[in-house]
C-alpha cells in the first residue's frame, strides 16, 4: 500500500510538471549595439590611462626592483564581432580582449 501511495504521488508530480520552454531564434533580446558592417555587428571599446611615478628614496633600488615609468597605458580594450543572424559566412563570433598593456617594467 505504501508503494502505491508513493508511486501515485510521484506520478502526480510528473504529470503536473511545467513544459520545457526553449528560447526562440526569431526574436533578439534588446537592440544590437555597435556598428553594422555587412552581415556582422562590431562592438569595440578602449580605455586609456596615464601612470605617474613619484619616487621618494633610492632611485637606483627602485629601478633595479620595479622600474615603472611615467607614460600612457592601454588599460583595457575589447572587440567583438558577431554574425547578425548567428550563421555568418566566415564565422559566427570573434571576441578579443586585452588588459594592462604598457604596464610592464622597462628593462635595461
Amino acid at each position: 500500500m505504501r508503494r502505491i501511495l508513493i508511486a501515485s504521488f510521484l506520478l502526480q508530480g510528473l504529470l503536473s510538471a511545467q513544459d520545457t520552454v526553449a528560447p526562440t531564434t526569431d526574436e533578439r533580446v534588446g537592440p544590437l549595439r555597435g556598428e553594422n558592417k555587412g552581415d556582422y555587428n562590431i562592438v569595440q571599446s578602449w580605455e586609456f590611462g596615464y601612470r605617474f611615478a613619484s619616487l621618494g628614496g633610492n632611485q637606483d633600488k627602485y629601478r633595479s626592483d620595479v622600474n615603472y615609468r611615467d607614460g600612457i597605458r592601454l588599460l583595457n580594450s575589447s572587440l567583438t564581432v558577431n554574425s547578425k543572424d548567428g550563421h555568418g559566412k566566415w564565422f559566427d563570433e570573434i571576441a578579443l580582449s586585452r588588459r594592462g598593456e604598457g604596464n610592464r617594467p622597462v628593462r635595461g
